[in-house]
């Protein structure tokens, strides 16, 4: 997991701008991940929880690792709130020694629930309890991704809803678009529909 192409972060954090609907006060709300877990090829049975840092891409062996991460926006903004931005950041805390690849990391909303869970036991997670999320079940040990590791159009969104150029060590942004806005838009209207995101690399599969 650290000695391939993935990239591991640590940091999100969700940026909102709201207005307060009575006074048309624009305000900025940070929040942090509620919830995050890695989804890792290599260890398809593992949960990742409470492991330290997240990761995202392809290791040397081949093996993927994905990121899912959820915001509660309902909790944290006022009734009246018009949402007119949101962005996320994150920091690269580690890159192979070898370089590695540039990619593209892009985020897609989450069409189905999933459970952070709570194994560390380092870099490569533990073995999954009963509904724990990892690369092979959504609810360990019962109900499967439509694909391991998840798959679009079921398990998310096809369309990324922002993307952002990633490369080094260093503090990155996926910036405010439409589509990234409408999700925490639809989380607020509906916080029982808020699976959050999941982060993947556009590259995962280069070599």
């Amino acid at each position: 997991m650290r000695r391939g192409i993935c990239l591991l972060f640590t940091a999100v954090a969700a940026v909102l701008s709201v207005i307060d609907a009575h006074a048309l006060h624009g305000k900025t709300i940070q929040l942090k991940a509620s919830a995050d877990t890695v989804l890792f090829e290599k260890d398809p049975d593992n949960n990742f929880g409470a492991v330290d840092s997240l990761a995202v891409g392809g290791t040397a062996g081949g093996p993927l690792a994905r990121s899912l991460l959820k915001f509660e926006v309902a909790a944290a903004l006022p009734s009246n709130a018009i949402i007119t931005s949101a962005h996320l950041n994150f920091e690269i805390v580690k890159v192979p020694t070898s370089g590695g690849q540039p990619s593209d990391f892009r985020l897609h909303r989450m069409l189905q629930n999933w459970s952070e869970g709570t194994n560390a036991g380092g870099p490569r997670g533990a073995a999954a309890v009963a509904g724990e999320s990892t690369w092979n079940f959504r609810v360990h040990p019962t109900v499967r991704w439509s694909q391991p590791g998840g798959a679009a159009p079921v398990d998310y969104w096809p369309s990324a809803s922002a993307s952002v150029r990633v490369a080094e060590i260093g503090r990155y942004e996926f910036v405010s678009t439409p589509e990234l806005t409408a999700d925490v838009r639809a989380w607020r209207a509906n916080p029982a529909n808020n699976f959050g995101w999941i982060m993947l690399s556009q590259a995962e599969r280069t070599s």
